[in-house]
């Protein structure tokens, strides 16, 4: 059997002089450049291109990341107020209940100092307009580890968004073949509609 211990007070030591212990390099990817038109029409689809670069050290293998899109009324990027911006539906609708969320994922390693770029459509929300910010968020889940360097992923473009003209549709006129019927006969009615605004065959502007 054991012997009974009778104090614990001198079961521990150290050393006597501290450990320095410093965190270890981490990627640190930036968003350096966005472009894209500047001006368009709501509902309109835009091609953004961005570059992000690494000015960190070399991202670890195996660790992914994406990247996503917002449009924000504001230059400075608050999810709150910002709308995840979407690419054209497969099936060429627009309306928000045909769209998929949407993010660029990135795999491949990116060393240090190097960048990648890419170029992807995205379609305005329908109905607004006045000015925007487009802006690109790298590594927007934080998936890749970047220590205290995560906080400098965004980079934006403004933008600015014209409504898009709509059909204005109005009864130009209705004929009667009668101008006097009895409660219980049937008459046909004539009517032609006039469109006295736009028109655009365009998915965005149907239901």
């Amino acid at each position: 059997n054991a012997p009974q211990q009778v104090t614990y007070a001198n079961d521990t030591a150290h050393k006597s002089q501290p450990i320095v212990i410093t965190l270890s390099p981490t990627p640190d990817l930036r968003v350096d450049s966005v472009f894209t038109s500047n001006s368009t029409f709501s509902g309109n689809t835009v091609n953004v291109t961005y570059k992000v670069k690494n000015y960190g050290v070399v991202t670890p293998p195996n660790v992914g990341w994406v990247d996503k899109f917002y449009l924000s009324p504001t230059a400075n990027f608050n999810p709150s107020t910002a709308i995840l911006l979407s690419p054209p539906a497969n099936n060429g609708k627009y309306y928000t209940c045909y769209q998929q969320p949407y993010s660029l994922a990135h795999t491949s390693q990116v060393n240090a100092d190097s960048s990648y770029t890419n170029t992807v459509p995205l379609v305005m929300p329908n109905f607004i307009f006045g000015t925007y910010f487009i802006h690109v968020v790298t590594n927007q889940t934080n998936t890749l580890y970047e220590g205290a360097l995560n906080n400098n992923n965004t980079n934006s473009k403004q933008v600015q968004i014209f409504l898009t003209p709509t059909p204005t549709l109005d009864v130009s006129s209705i004929t009667l073949p009668y101008t006097n019927v009895s409660t219980t006969q049937s008459l046909g009615v004539n009517w032609n509609i006039l469109n006295n605004g736009f028109y655009d065959n365009i998915e965005r502007n149907q239901g």
